[in-house]
């Protein structure tokens, strides 16, 4: 919270804000107005739920409700490791709070994606499984499926490892067992996908996604690209993965592991191949990781619980000790991700100024928002929306999609990418570097401005 006051979030968490509240004001169902209709890009229809907080809180309302998810989450693990032996419980608690865990909530300029509740959801789904909850277990596989098109895959997959588990069965007679979820998710999925396609027509980032892919592809690129991802994925998450094994001893967990894992690192790798070949939103890009994640951290939790080593060691403090080197790893392979110093983070949310803008231009700006009315049309420069979220903010950029035509603009100048200013309006303030700009003949537009 303190990150987004200082205007360190620009992008994605203010779409997802609007769609996760302007149905109520106003505007159609999950339309933002950056993309427009959401229905065509991705199955978010969790994020109206968020309504309630987001209304109250802005944009902060996301921060909110994923830390309710994240109590929801402990609340149930605890009941669970607190029939562990001490330094398990330890171990698994700093790699709850870890840094890659702090690198999903704190998405580097992005501010938030819905994926960003897989984390906490995963928990609360395996967690109620195992606890034998059935309403934690429902609500929570049911906001996962639909919080985005992929999340029926998280659900069977930690369903699946929660099941093999417990299971001592062969893995050809298990397979035959887990048949039935296995095609009822599989129905689930491609049901997802068609909706997204009955949507956007030809117009799907799913297809577009191979012919950008193609257009940059060159197989050094690749090879570059695959070894990067590779081994920053294994320090970020794949170390709570060889803990899961180590606890757990079977080889039926690690080739179903396997199994589990590859669809849901095949649908990030695919998403991620949008972006060829940056690997800043590849696999470990932080919506991307937060799934991933989220399945690992779970299966953990379960070979904790049911696995054959019991964690005993000659001194209490080994596992502790292996949470700090997982720490420590993680921290430093954050840096090639690319994300800025974990440390560095922390110390701007507390004790550092304000590094986008000027301390004096933020609080003319709050004063001006705070005359506007909530839902009042405003084009801004994205970097200060965090200063406006109650207001129909939106996007300067010539490709948004904005449902209504803006009464006020808020913005630092004119280049190649950005929407001409409106007919008829004139510059009536200037705050630092951003003009105010309105429609003269407009009495309650100037009102606020010139109050």
């Amino acid at each position: 919270m303190a990150l987004y006051d200082k205007l360190e979030y620009e992008l994605d968490l203010f779409s997802i804000l609007q769609l996760s509240r302007d149905y109520v004001l106003d505007k159609p169902f999950l339309y933002e107005n950056s993309y427009g209709d959401n229905k065509a890009v991705h199955n978010y229809y969790l994020m109206p739920l968020f309504a309630p907080l987001t209304l109250i809180f802005g944009g902060k309302g996301l921060f909110v409700g994923g830390f309710l998810l994240m109590l929801w989450a402990l609340y149930l693990a605890v009941a669970l490791l607190k029939e562990l032996p001490w330094g398990k419980a330890v171990l698994f608690l700093m790699l709850f709070f870890s840094p890659t865990a702090f690198f999903l909530w704190d998405n580097f300029r992005f501010g938030w994606h819905a994926e960003t509740f897989f984390y906490p959801l995963s928990i609360i789904f395996i967690s109620a499984l195992m606890l034998n909850r059935k309403f934690p277990a429902w609500a929570s596989a049911t906001f996962i499926i639909l919080n985005r098109e992929d999340g029926i895959l998280i659900v069977l997959a930690l369903y699946i490892m929660y099941e093999a588990a417990k299971s001592q069965e062969k893995i050809w007679a298990f397979f035959k067992r887990m048949v039935p979820a296995m095609v009822l998710g599989g129905i689930i999925f491609m049901g997802g996908i068609v909706l997204l396609h009955l949507f956007s027509g030809e117009e799907s980032r799913i297809n577009a996604t191979m012919k950008r892919f193609l257009e940059n592809y060159t197989h050094e690129r690749l090879m570059i690209y695959f070894w990067d991802s590779a081994k920053n994925w294994f320090f970020l998450c794949g170390l709570v993965w060889i803990l899961a094994l180590y606890f757990m001893k079977k080889q039926t967990f690690l080739f179903w592991s396997m199994v589990c894992l590859a669809p849901i690192i095949a649908v990030n790798a695919y998403a991620g191949a949008y972006y060829f070949a940056d690997p800043r939103y590849g696999i470990n890009w932080a919506p991307r990781l937060a799934g991933t994640y989220g399945f690992l951290m779970s299966i953990l939790l379960v070979s904790m619980y049911y696995g054959k080593n019991d964690g005993k060691t000659k001194s209490p403090f080994i596992l502790p000790c292996v949470g700090l080197i997982v720490f420590l790893l993680q921290m430093l392979t954050l840096r090639n991700v690319p994300y800025q110093n974990f440390e560095y983070r922390l110390n701007l949310a507390f004790f550092l100024p304000a590094q986008k803008e000027d301390e004096r231009v933020i609080d003319e700006l709050k004063k001006l928002s705070s005359r506007i009315p909530t839902s009042y049309p405003v084009r801004l420069d994205w970097n200060i929306f965090a200063l406006f979220d109650h207001t129909d903010f939106m996007w300067n950029n010539a490709e948004s999609k904005p449902f209504r035509e803006p009464r006020l603009l808020i913005v630092s100048g004119n280049n190649a990418n950005s929407k001409p200013i409106p007919a008829g309006f004139e510059k009536i303030s200037q705050i630092g570097k951003f003009g105010v700009w309105a429609n003269p003949n407009d009495e309650e537009t100037k009102s606020f401005v010139q109050n």
